[in-house]
Formats: C-alpha cells, sequence, structure tokens
C-alpha cells in the first residue's frame, strides 16, 4: 500500500456540517437575536466530533507511515 493511496472519507466532515448548519438555522430562526445554551451546544458537540475525526485521520496516517518506516 502506497501513502497516495490512502484515502480518508471527507463525506463524513461534510454530512456533521450539514447537519450543523440545518440546525444552526432552525435554532437561530427560534432565537431571532443573541445566542443559546442549545446554540452552544451545538457548536461544541459539532467542533469534538471534527476534532475526533480528524485526530483518527491523522493516527491512520502516521500509522502507516511508521508501518512502511518512512
Amino acid at each position: 500500500m502506497s501513502i497516495a493511496s490512502a484515502s480518508f472519507n471527507t463525506y463524513l466532515l461534510k454530512s456533521i456540517n450539514h447537519f450543523f448548519n440545518r440546525q444552526k438555522a432552525k435554532l437561530q430562526a427560534i432565537l431571532k437575536t443573541g445566542t443559546s445554551k442549545q446554540l452552544q451546544k451545538l457548536y461544541t458537540k459539532r467542533n469534538f466530533k471534527v476534532d475526533d475525526y480528524l485526530h483518527k485521520a491523522s493516527r491512520y496516517l502516521i500509522n502507516k507511515l511508521i508501518e512502511l518506516n518512512i
């Protein structure tokens, strides 16, 4: 396996952001101004999911580099 063939599912990140944007729009339509605990929780949850996925992807890539002695 070469490094060039290592691929990551970017659609997962896109789906996380798509869900986030829909939920954010719904909450902002109800809220009209400012922010709320629900909105802050939504931001936090999305950020944790994205960070987790990126960490797993980078860990996978590093393990493959070690495996190939690069």
